[in-house]
């Protein structure tokens, strides 16, 4: 057995989520339930559906008109996931380059070394988008590049002029764009990446629509570079069901401006929340909010005991301070968080106080 096989990334990075009635679950970053008419789209479905393989040519063409592009130019995929793997296996080659914020979503350093790529981290672990040393890593010749922005697990932003920058110096070789996040954010720069010719655009309907369950997401990009991920996709990603979903949720414009209006709204009051407590919370682009304290595990724990799941990330040592603490998506989970944060802050704070007295 390879030892060193132990030390590579993961792509079973999920948080291992308890079974249990009337836990607050705040670990997975989805987005609010979508309206009960969506699931009343699959009374139409028919069993022949079911019987054969699903055909994801309609929702890739609406995909497009929703975008302004050819159909050519996207490909639907088993969540963001599914592009994020069908990238890496059409464009990594092993023993090059491939550049990566540190830390990023885990699935994609994973496939790439996977893959045998020369994995590069540029570090971003708070503060401003990198640019320089991002584009002057980017641009070595045959290197491949993956941003995430807004970053998971940080909530970082990079802007339009960033993300451009980054394409241009990774011209000619591929740069993987992934927008998982961002409806929640301060800028989209998807219309600004289209019209880069090295720029794979990924997008799902995982997080602002609130369709995790499904696993549909899709890559937006140049017809050569769309042509070369298809050849290596699989042909069938997700199930009738789940497409037949997708295209209802779409045509019913989901999500909502004031679905996605609340959720920046109590991410901010999140935030405030933690900084009057003395948790740093920087600012963030996602529907979730990183909290760095060195007392990550004993409050991770706290909140658990009261029925609280937020994600930490064992057997991360650059993550060990790091909390990503999902914004709920109502007001019931809102004033439940509210109430187990100042809960366990409280009973954290007495413990301090407690151990200073008896030094």
């Amino acid at each position: 057995m390879n030892s060193n096989r132990t030390t590579r990334a993961r792509m079973d990075d999920a948080p291992v989520r308890p079974q249990g009635e009337g836990l607050l679950r705040l670990d997975g970053n989805e987005g609010p339930a979508p309206p009960a008419e969506l699931s009343r789209s699959l009374v139409a479905l028919d069993p022949e559906d079911l019987r054969r393989y699903p055909d994801k040519s309609e929702l890739e063409a609406r995909l497009a008109e929703l975008h302004g592009v050819d159909p050519e130019q996207v490909l639907v995929t088993t969540g963001g996931d599914g592009t994020i793997a069908a990238f890496a296996a059409a464009f990594v080659v092993p023993g090059r380059r491939f550049v990566h914020t540190a830390p990023t979503f885990a699935m994609i350093p994973a496939c790439a070394e996977l893959l045998g790529a020369a994995l590069f981290p540029v570090e971003w672990s708070a503060g401003a988008f990198p640019r320089d040393p991002f584009a002057e890593a980017a641009a070595e010749p045959g290197a491949v590049a993956a941003l995430v922005t807004p970053n998971n697990p940080t909530g970082g932003e990079a802007g339009i002029d960033d993300v451009l920058a980054v394409a241009d110096a990774c011209a000619p070789d591929p740069l993987l764009l992934d927008l998982a996040y961002v409806e929640f954010g301060a800028n989209d720069p998807t219309a600004a990446a289209l019209g880069r010719s090295n720029v794979v655009v990924l997008r799902t309907l995982s997080k602002a629509l609130g369709l995790a369950g499904l696993r549909v997401g899709y890559a937006l990009g140049p017809r050569d570079l769309i042509a070369a991920i298809r050849a290596v996709a699989p042909p069938y990603p997700c199930s009738s069901p789940a497409l037949i979903l997708a295209r209802a949720a779409i045509d019913l414009e989901l999500p909502t401006e004031s679905a996605i209006r609340r959720i920046r709204a109590e991410r901010e009051r999140l935030r405030a929340r933690l900084i009057a407590a003395g948790i740093d919370a920087p600012p963030s682009g996602g529907n979730f909010v990183g909290v760095r304290t060195p007392r990550a595990t004993e409050l991770f724990e706290a909140l658990r005991a009261r029925g609280v799941l937020v994600r930490r990330f064992e057997g991360r040592a650059d993550l060990a301070d790091l909390l990503r603490i999902s914004v709920p998506v109502d007001d019931p989970g809102s004033a439940r968080l509210a109430a187990a944060l100042d809960s366990a802050l409280g009973e954290l704070s007495g413990a301090r106080a407690g151990l200073e007295a008896r030094s």
